[in-house]
């Protein structure tokens, strides 16, 4: 069964890009992190060191990020 989500740390203060199928929305600290979709599939997103990052997928891929 595929996961429902995924996490990354970061380890640099700047933007965060991430090529996947699916992704619907991207927490810090429980809130939501703002997005910019830069293609299929990829999006773009500021990070800051030391935070972790908690990417929600959807089942439907064909579902675009929340901003």
């Amino acid at each position: 069964r595929p996961r429902d989500d995924a996490g990354i740390r970061a380890h640099v203060t700047r933007k965060c890009r991430i090529q996947a199928e699916g992704i619907v929305t991207i927490t810090s600290a429980g809130r939501r992190v703002p997005v910019v979709r830069r293609g299929a599939g990829t999006i773009e997103f500021a990070v800051t060191a030391e935070r972790s990052y908690n990417l929600a997928f959807s089942r439907d891929p064909q579902r675009p990020p929340t901003p």
